[in-house]
């Protein structure tokens, strides 16, 4: 059984905009790469984006970077590709443990 536990902590708060932002940016690469490329599949996604994405954002953990990735797939998926999802510049981050 997987549970959902909300736990207090006090991040830099800068640090957090500035991750959020890059996070927003990635999101948006991966939609623009998927409508480029008329895909949402994940695998492909990985293999044409994440060395890049790496090599740009290098002080963002691979988890991030991956879970991004995900959502901006899902979202063209949810959408089927008929339109342009955008994530707002200090939208969520989707985090696992």
């Amino acid at each position: 059984m997987i549970r959902t536990v909300s736990i207090s902590i006090n991040p830099n708060k800068e640090l957090c905009l500035i991750l959020m932002k890059q996070c927003s940016e990635i999101f948006n690469a991966h939609i623009e790469w998927g409508l480029i490329n008329k895909t949402y599949n994940k695998n492909k996604a990985h293999h044409g984006l994440y060395q890049k994405t790496r090599e740009e954002y290098p002080d963002i953990p691979s988890a991030i970077i991956q879970a991004t990735r995900d959502t901006a797939m899902e979202s063209l998926k949810a959408c089927k590709m008929r339109r342009k999802p955008q994530k707002n510049k200090f939208g969520s981050i989707r985090l696992d443990r």
